[in-house]
């Protein structure tokens, strides 16, 4: 599964990020938080410019998390 590691890693962090940065948005890179944002944008720019094409993971730190069904609108 793509970036299976990245989410595993954000469950570990889960409750810190809430408790610390609970609305913004968290860019992880396999097992490490690289930096938390305050916009998505921001977090996908530094995420590009630090790895490329490569994957990682940009996640909105809230509670509960929305259920993506990949289905449109």
């Amino acid at each position: 599964m793509a970036l299976e590691k990245e989410l595993a890693t954000y469950r570990l962090l889960r409750d810190t990020l809430l408790r610390d940065w609970a609305g913004k948005y968290a860019l992880i890179k396999g097992d490490h938080l690289e930096n938390v944002y305050d916009t998505y944008a921001a977090a996908f720019g530094a995420g590009t410019r630090l790895f490329g094409n490569s994957g990682f993971l940009v996640k909105r730190i809230v509670d509960p998390e929305p259920i993506e069904t990949g289905v449109p609108g």
